[in-house]
Order: structure tokens, then C-alpha cells, then sequence
């Protein structure tokens, strides 16, 4: 009986068109060679299928597992910066893990909170680099916003995809940082127009401004010197 074989993915697992199931016998093996490469992929999974003449087809699938991606790690010089910290708040080094592939790779940088620390977007190691380190700076604002907890990700990015390493891969490393904020309770009075000409009703308005949550109503006392 001759059987025909398919693969969903004939790249990364090739098989031959067809085998024969000999007379006397119930079943063929067919031997599956997976070539090695350098090249940092996703583990996938394929499905191969067989069909033949009077035959319902059958289908299996099984998951093709990369081994060049880099395992990463991620230091962070501190686990605490302040909000006033500048530019170069702290620093932390992308390492490979040792003894994983030296291959050559980006990983993009990312932070769970947006506008709150500076970071680069992107890293590259060039092959056999086993490590590099960077600034992580910090955004000052003028809101009481107290104790920020940031999670820092580095995920190895896949060529094959464009696209990130995921959460499970060696390639996915996260740190958390925390932020502590440099402000209290403020409010800020602003006229508008700056210029208030006397004799006009309404000569303008003055706009009262707090930096603290907005979740509860908030009573202003206002006062005038003159």
C-alpha cells in the first residue's frame, strides 16, 4: 500500500511523499531528519498526514522545539530609583546565559508603565558577546502618584517572525523596579488670561489644579490677597 505523506511545515519538518506498507506488514516507519541550524526560531507545532487510495486519511501532530535561542538574564544594578533620578537613575546589564547559543541577536526592551522610566527599545549582541549593560533613566512628573512597581522586559526578538520571544522561551527575561515618587499633595493656580483687565464681567478665569487621584471629589478653599 502506498501511502502519501504531507507536512504543514516543509521547512522545519520535512517528509518524503510517500511510503509503502510492504505485503504482510500493517505498518511503515518513516524517519524524520530535522537539520540543525543557528538560527533562533519558535517552537512549533506541525502536523503531518497520510492518506491513501480507500483510506480515511489520519494526521498527528508534534512539536518541533528550537534550541538556539539564547537564554537571557537580566541584572538591574538596583531594585529601587527615585523619581528625580535623571537620566541615568540606574543601570542593569543584558546577560546570555552561559553556555546557551552565541549566536548573534536583538532583544527588545519594553517597561509595564508607560511614561514612566527611559529606557532604550532595542539591544544587540553580536555573536559570542556574552553580555551589555545600559542606562534606565526615570520620567519626573509633578503628580503625587506615590510608589510605582515597573516590570522591565527583555524578549529576544525571532528573525523568522519579527516578533518577540514568548513568555515561556529562554529568550523572555523580566525584573521588576520600583519608583518612588518625589512630589505630595500640590496645587497649582493658574490665571487665564496671565493679564485681567479691570471693568469686564467675566474678566477671565483662574484654573485650580491638583496632582493627586482624581477618584474622590476634592474642596478648594480660595482666597484673594487683595
Amino acid at each position: 500500500l502506498t501511502v502519501t505523506l504531507t507536512t504543514s511545515n516543509a521547512t522545519r519538518f520535512p517528509l518524503p511523499a510517500s511510503v509503502v506498507i510492504q505485503p504482510g506488514n500493517t505498518s511503515a516507519s518513516v524517519t524524520v531528519n530535522l537539520a540543525q541550524d543557528i538560527l533562533p526560531e519558535l517552537n512549533i507545532t506541525v502536523t503531518a498526514q497520510a492518506g491513501a487510495a480507500g483510506h480515511i486519511p489520519a494526521n498527528a501532530a508534534t512539536l518541533v522545539a528550537d534550541d538556539d535561542v539564547p537564554g537571557l538574564e537580566l541584572v538591574l544594578a538596583t531594585n529601587t530609583v527615585s523619581e528625580s533620578g535623571g537620566l541615568s537613575a540606574t543601570q542593569a546589564t543584558l546577560r546570555r546565559v552561559a553556555g546557551s547559543s552565541p549566536v548573534a541577536f536583538t532583544a527588545g526592551i519594553s517597561a509595564s508603565l508607560g511614561n514612566t522610566l527611559i529606557l532604550p527599545t532595542s539591544l544587540s549582541l553580536a555573536a559570542g558577546q556574552q553580555q551589555i549593560t545600559f542606562n534606565i533613566g526615570v520620567v519626573d512628573n509633578a503628580l503625587n502618584d506615590g510608589t510605582r512597581n515597573v516590570t522591565i522586559t527583555a524578549a529576544l526578538t525571532i528573525p523568522s517572525c519579527g516578533c518577540g520571544a514568548p513568555p515561556t522561551s529562554a529568550g523572555y527575561v523580566t525584573k521588576s523596579l520600583s519608583v518612588l515618587d518625589n512630589d505630595g499633595p500640590t496645587l497649582t493656580v493658574t490665571p487665564i488670561p496671565l493679564t485681567l483687565a479691570e471693568g469686564l464681567a467675566p474678566a477671565g478665569q483662574l484654573r485650580v489644579q491638583r496632582n493627586t487621584s482624581t477618584a474622590t471629589a476634592l474642596s478648594v478653599s480660595l482666597s484673594s490677597s487683595e
